[in-house]
């Protein structure tokens, strides 16, 4: 039978009158349409992944959305204040890089543990859940944290869905 293991098996169950769906995607050729037709014909629903690219893009309650926008927008609304100094952004995980230069190009930002160059203002330590939630990454985001309030005062934290901005003056 054409289709392979999860189509047949999908096919299978419709033709015993158990409710089934199929969730891989079909190709347009003629191919596609023989299998799509034979679905049907059996009953099975047919799914695309595009209704769970769709629920996972629109709702708001995925564990996978990141607002890295919003934290960075804030950053930069704060970073626009009159005699601010030379700010700068840490961040953690390193691989953050492009992320953060898309949403904010003109903030001097670099991995954390980075050293903070003399007569830098506010600085950022934006962190994901991700990463708070590793013991070891968590510890050194902490470590950093504490090693700045020895000369800086905390005062002002960020939150937006998986993202956290610490503000430190």
């Amino acid at each position: 039978m054409a289709g392979g293991a999860p189509y047949n098996f999908a096919r299978a169950l419709a033709l015993q009158a158990i409710a089934a769906s199929y969730a891989n995607p079909l190709s347009d050729d003629a191919f596609g349409v023989l299998l799509r037709n034979g679905l049907a014909a059996a009953g099975v629903l047919t799914l695309t992944m595009a209704a769970g690219l769709i629920d996972q893009q629109v709702n708001g309650a995925n564990p996978r959305l990141y607002d890295f926008q919003g934290a960075l927008t804030a950053v930069h609304e704060i970073d626009a204040e009159p005699g601010a100094g030379r700010p700068m952004l840490l961040y953690e995980p390193s691989y953050l890089a492009d992320v953060i230069s898309y949403y904010a190009p003109d903030i001097d930002a670099r991995p954390l543990g980075s050293p903070i160059p003399h007569g830098t203002g506010i600085v950022w330590v934006l962190a994901t859940d991700r990463v708070l939630g590793a013991e070891d990454s968590s510890a050194k985001v902490g470590s950093v944290l504490a090693d700045l309030q020895q000369t800086r005062q905390l005062v002002d934290t960020i939150n937006r869905p998986n993202v956290r901005v610490w503000e430190l003056r």
